[in-house]
């Protein structure tokens, strides 16, 4: 409390912050009263139900979606729109003047995207290839040239 008797600024947030704690529970304790139909004893049990529940359904939808789903020519074409409008805005004017564009930024995004596991991919083929004529050369007698 501040000298002249009100409370500070601190004890009025984490009262605040209690009354509006109390006021969920309560709001929490009517919906499952409400929904349910049980007592208010058993609606902190019913609370870990009903959460379970809706978390089983949330898992279930994830995995739904996670599914190869095809999008829609609609669906494709306004997220390529969303994400043009959006290089040009982070890209600033010059961008929308200069030719070619889109495609300069589609190729950078490949490049990013598909570039580390090309690069791997080519390593691999390179050791594979460098492998296989050291072989050849210890079975045919023949000279490695790697």
């Amino acid at each position: 409390m501040n000298g002249n008797g009100t409370p500070g600024p601190t004890r009025l947030l984490v009262g605040d912050g209690i009354i509006a704690v109390l006021l969920l529970n309560e709001a929490r304790h009517r919906l499952v009263t409400w929904v349910y139909g049980v007592p208010r004893e058993d609606s902190n049990p019913m609370t870990v139900i009903g959460i379970g529940a809706v978390a089983g359904g949330l898992h279930n939808g994830a995995r739904v979606l996670g599914a190869h789903a095809i999008p829609s020519v609609a669906a494709t074409a306004l997220g390529a729109a969303a994400v043009k409008e959006a290089a040009h805005t982070i890209a600033g004017d010059w961008s929308r003047s200069t030719p070619l564009f889109g495609a300069l930024f589609t190729l950078a995004l490949l490049g990013k995207s598909f570039g580390p596991s090309y690069r791997g991919v080519r390593g691999a083929v390179h050791s594979a290839g460098s492998e296989s004529r050291r072989v050849l050369a210890m079975l045919g007698g023949h000279q490695a040239t790697v």
